[in-house]
């Protein structure tokens, strides 16, 4: 049929062909949009894919997920007495009164493969994991800190009695309040202002040591000022460029402040052996105070809490844990497994995405701008489903399903949610389906059919 082939214009003769091609050729165009979609959706799943943690956990508990958590154990606990299990509860009651933490733990699937190939410890990405510990730490100490203002000044008085068996030892409303604002500004990073409230408390305290011994026991000037110095030079010390103050390396630096001005090891004092240091010596507690029969604290569990606070080493605790069980028969099947789940998450993702990238970027180009995506449908809702999503749906069925006590006290008090990069992948995935449903397939439907009319009436 003559009429119906391309003259030399280029043009079919016949006017329904030649509408099918100039229908053609303008769904081409329309097609160029969509695939610009495309090609960035596939750009943004890659690199996130790649960079961003293949799964996180983030795990929150607040003060009343403390005090359900420890109604739970400690209740069940023969070896606390009644008595100090009141006592326990009213202070930590009290301490987790405005606490609201939240700990994330990342895992990024570069760690993974370094970890796999040797290149770095298993324990190093265990402990990258969680992160900065003395971070999580200071933002724990300065949530319960100011509220144990008054418990620790009970304590003091306490020992102050102890020690000053010949006076009625009782510390000012006006000192207490004194150091619950040293403490508040500390935690709101305020050291400025901590460090000029900190002096008017040694006025206070000097006010009170005055009244409690009938000017027996002062304070002279170069004392305050070497408590002085010891303070603010802490802070500062704790205190980074960017105005952050740290708790934990504030008590590590008091520490070596205290020793290095007075003589007096913290460590050592804390734990009972302060032995006959005649710098030590007014500081000691009484021998009296250090009988069995004594009901003075056992300072030796301070000791306990200022070295975790400041010596902790999550890498190397880590490493002790993982001595017991990663041994040289099973540490080549465990750097196996985990490059197996790294490909077969992440990886076969970023594979199919990154050839759907290279596809979409060709065709548009070209003069054909037609490209499937059936392999991107195939395998990209992996690290979606199996990352974020079935362990959202998990956590929130649990406790319906789980009827023990003691999981569904832990699983009420602390609240879990996840996330990383599946949800970029779940999220990316949904899109080129509704993009493929409700954009791109109407387009190639159309070129097809006027395709195949072409095909059919040219002969």
């Amino acid at each position: 049929m003559a009429e119906n082939r391309i003259v030399e214009t280029g043009r079919y003769s016949d006017p329904s062909l030649q509408q099918a091609q100039d229908t053609i050729k303008k769904k081409q165009r329309q097609l160029i949009i969509p695939n610009i979609i495309v090609i960035i959706m596939a750009a943004v799943t890659i690199i996130c894919a790649v960079l961003m943690p293949m799964f996180k956990i983030t795990v929150h508990i607040d003060g009343d997920g403390v005090m359900a958590i420890y109604d739970e154990f400690v209740s069940e606990d023969d070896t606390v007495s009644g008595e100090t299990e009141d006592e326990l509860r009213d202070v930590l009651s009290q301490a987790v009164t405005s606490l609201d933490v939240s700990i994330t733990m990342s895992l990024y699937p570069l760690d993974v493969v370094k970890t796999a190939t040797g290149q770095q410890e298993l324990s190093t990405l265990i402990a990258g994991m969680i992160g900065d510990v003395s971070a999580i730490i200071d933002d724990i100490i300065a949530q319960i800190l100011p509220e144990l203002t008054d418990t620790v000044v009970e304590y003091v008085e306490s020992y102050l009695n102890e020690l000053y068996e010949d006076y009625d030892v009782e510390i000012s409303e006006e000192t207490t309040q004194s150091v619950k604002d040293v403490l508040n500004n500390l935690s709101n990073n305020d050291t400025e202002a901590a460090k000029e409230e900190f002096a008017n408390l040694v006025e206070y305290l000097e006010t009170d040591l005055a009244n409690i011994s009938g000017e027996e026991i002062v304070l002279d000037e170069e004392t305050k000022q070497m408590v002085l110095d010891i303070f603010n030079d802490s802070v500062d010390g704790a205190t980074d460029a960017d105005g952050n103050f740290s708790y934990s390396e504030f008590i590590s630096l008091l520490a070596t402040a205290v020793e290095e001005q007075t003589g007096v090891d913290i460590n050592e004092y804390l734990s009972g052996d302060a032995g006959s240091n005649a710098n030590t010596a007014s500081l000691a507690m009484p021998a009296a105070a250090k009988a069995e029969d004594s009901t003075a604290t056992d300072t030796s569990d301070m000791q306990e809490i200022i070295d975790l606070l400041t010596n902790f080493d999550l890498e190397e605790t880590v490493n002790e844990y993982l001595a017991e069980i990663v041994t040289e028969e099973n540490e080549d099947i465990i750097n196996i497994a985990m490059i197996a789940v790294v490909a077969a998450t992440v990886g076969i993702t970023a594979f199919v995405w990154l050839v759907l990238f290279l596809f979409a970027l060709f065709h548009t180009l070209s003069k054909n701008r037609r490209f499937t995506t059936w392999y991107v449908k195939l395998f990209a809702w992996i690290p979606g489903v199996l990352l974020w999503l079935a362990p959202t749906v998990a956590i929130a069925l649990l406790p319906s399903l789980i009827t023990e006590q003691t999981v569904t006290v832990l699983l009420s008090a602390i609240t879990l949610s996840f996330g990383g990069s599946g949800i970029v992948c779940l999220v990316t995935y949904a899109l080129l389906w509704l993009i493929s449903i409700f954009w791109l397939f109407p387009i190639k439907h159309r070129i097809r059919s006027c395709k195949k009319f072409i095909k059919t009436h040219n002969g």
